[in-house]
């Protein structure tokens, strides 16, 4: 819950996107966060995780702080139907568009953009991050005000409650 990422437009839209179908049935997704932070190390350490769920689906993480590089959290969301990829944000959904080409997430954006990031945009402008660090707070104390569940929370690997589990919803202001 306390990682602003997951509340940056592009990430609310992906899952957005998600939530609509648009994309398809989800199969594949890879995330990251890939920064070089200006320390001196000698080991330059990168993790790759390949996750395969027991749906088949699977997820690449990638985690590396310490090498020359730009920035980037790689965002990338594969359906049976089109794609959501980040550095730089762009979309491809079957049927839509020039086959083979990306559209800019930004000319999508008026269709795809998530609800809570078109409602608290002004309160957010000019906070940290672009102004995800305030949607993160904001939305971590209204649930906890409010005694609503929590955006996010954490699989439950044991005993197969993930089959039964509610899917949560990430609700508006």
């Amino acid at each position: 819950m306390m990682e602003n990422c997951n509340y940056d437009r592009a990430e609310m839209m992906a899952f957005n996107i998600v939530r609509q179908g648009a994309i398809g049935e989800v199969l594949h997704a890879e995330g990251g966060y890939l920064h070089d932070l200006g320390e001196r190390f000698t080991l330059g350490d990168v993790n790759t995780s390949l996750i395969k769920t027991a749906l088949g689906k699977t997820v690449m993480v990638q985690h590396c702080t310490n090498l020359p590089r730009p920035y980037s959290r790689i965002n990338l969301v594969q359906g049976t139907k089109g794609m959501f990829q980040g550095y730089p944000d762009r979309v491809y959904i079957e049927g839509r568009g020039k086959p083979h080409q990306w559209v800019t997430a930004a000319d999508v954006r008026d269709e795809f953009d998530h609800p809570l990031g078109k409602e608290i945009e002004a309160r957010a402008a000019g906070a940290g991050h672009g102004g995800m660090d305030f949607i993160e707070d904001y939305r971590l104390v209204k649930c906890l005000r409010e005694g609503l569940p929590t955006d996010l929370d954490v699989p439950d690997f044991t005993r197969g409650r993930w089959r039964t589990n509610q899917a949560l919803d990430l609700v508006g202001v």
